[in-house]
């Protein structure tokens, strides 16, 4: 336990105020480069609990000892999708029944939540490790602290914060041994790694340059397609458009048409009604006409008859008075009708 009360007069002992965390990645990452090799000197610290203790576990967290990567039906470690797998290791020994986490900028390191911190593993030798899932491409920092059995944070690693390069495409989990006393005990080797990342988005960053020129020449050649396509239907509608206006002239003309043809046959459908109607009145006027001339000829007739029955009767009394006056004369010859 002698190693662990060194450790905690360098890390400013048990229950040490927690230092700050870092500022942006890129200024980790350049702090880093900038302090490699001068282990045990004073530099930017990570987030860590409250003095006299940390933040404890959040609930839901995972035991101690859990692994802190998911498992395939292989047993391999199952990364997602657009991350890379590292794993770190330092060498600590601890007072029975602590522990070491690893903290840092990225959700899987807490977010410099000692209470949310990655846990690691105790190996033979007093080595602690771990394995996390970081986005590729990213930089990001960390570091060690100590917390108890409570989960309350005793010691902060010293020196800067550690950083890590993860790159674009890591077949192979990224692998930082690490000292107590400061960074990575690779930290001669930080700047060729940042070198290499930084190589890997100069690609990245070339290649999706060329995406972008291959896409804008994609989306220059879809709008010129798209623009002959939008002329081609201005054109089809402008003509759908004229027809529609020559097809409506005709047959509004058409429908004039019809109506004026209508209109006509309801003026001879009115006059056939006043024909029809003055026929009846002509009908009437007839049937009264021929009523009359009939009573006329009746009265006629009998006119005629009476008439006819006076002329007779004036005969007789003619033939009477003949008759009388050959009396009177002596025996003068009657004369006959015809004679008269």
């Amino acid at each position: 336990m002698a190693g662990a009360a060194a450790a905690g007069r360098r890390g400013g002992g048990a229950g040490a105020a927690a230092p700050r965390p870092a500022g942006a990645a890129g200024r980790g990452a350049a702090a880093a480069a900038g302090a490699a090799g001068r282990k045990g000197r004073g530099g930017r610290k990570g987030l860590g609990g409250r003095k006299g203790g940390g933040a404890a576990p959040p609930a839901g967290a995972a035991p101690a000892g859990a692994p802190p990567a998911r498992a395939g039906p292989s047993g391999a470690p199952v990364v997602a999708r657009g991350a890379a797998r590292v794993r770190l290791s330092v060498r600590f020994d601890t007072q029975m029944g602590d522990e070491v986490r690893v903290v840092g900028s990225h959700a899987a390191l807490g977010l410099w939540d000692a209470g949310r911190a990655a846990r690691m593993a105790w190996s033979e030798g007093g080595v602690w490790d771990c394995e996390v899932e970081l986005p590729a491409g990213t930089v990001q920092e960390y570091k060690y602290v100590v917390c108890g059995p409570d989960g309350a944070v005793k010691q902060w690693q010293e020196g800067n914060n550690g950083v890590i390069p993860v790159p674009l495409d890591a077949r192979e989990p990224v692998t930082l041994q690490d000292s107590w006393g400061g960074p990575s005990q690779s930290a001669g080797k930080l700047g060729a790694k940042l070198s290499g990342w930084v190589k890997d988005m100069e690609r990245l960053v070339e290649g999706s340059r060329a995406e972008v020129r291959q896409v804008q020449m994609e989306l220059a050649e879809k709008n010129e397609e798209l623009a002959r396509t939008v002329a081609r239907a201005e054109k089809e509608v402008g003509a759908a458009r004229a027809e529609t206006k020559a097809a409506r002239l005709e047959l509004t003309a058409a429908v004039s048409d019809k109506e004026a043809a209508v209109a006509a046959k309801e003026q001879a459908l009115l006059d056939l009604e006043a024909e029809i109607q003055r026929a009846a009145e002509l009908e009437e006027a007839n049937r009264e006409l021929k009523t009359k001339l009939h009573e006329s000829t009746t009265i006629f007739q009998e006119t005629l008859t009476a008439c006819q029955d006076l002329l007779n009767g004036e005969n007789d009394a003619l033939d009477l008075h003949a008759v009388l006056l050959d009396e009177a004369r002596g025996g003068v010859e009657k004369p006959t009708n015809s004679a008269r």
